[in-house]
């Protein structure tokens, strides 16, 4: 198992490389601060602000949202789902997580512009 972490990792770090470029430099015709756009504020928050509590969120998100489906298997077991079916179970989930994740996204697309 470390033996494939560390494979995926070194290809992870590979392609990277391969494929990462520094952002291209914009060239605008008004004046900005120096730290860009109207005084570098987010919803009248610092840059830095707005993006600690946007990690926040996403990790207060996905934690608690992970809990259920990892212990999917074990609640099957004990609703007498055998063994050998309870996997299935949880590559449903993951399943219908990955398609309603993007039907959601095609709509917040076609109704969020």
């Amino acid at each position: 198992m470390v033996g494939f972490g560390v494979l995926a990792g070194a290809i992870v770090v590979v392609l990277a490389l391969a494929f990462l470029r520094p952002a291209p430099e914009v060239a605008t015709a008004t004046a900005q601060t120096p730290s860009g756009g109207e005084g570098g504020r987010v919803l009248g928050l610092s840059r830095n602000t707005a993006f600690a509590l946007l990690a926040t969120a996403a990790f207060l998100c996905c934690v608690p949202m992970a809990m259920p489906s990892s212990h999917l298997i074990a609640l099957c077991g004990d609703l007498g789902v055998a063994p050998a079916k309870s996997p299935a179970m949880l590559t449903v989930l993951l399943v219908r997580a990955f398609v309603s994740r993007q039907i959601w996204g095609w709509i917040s697309d076609r109704i969020g512009d």
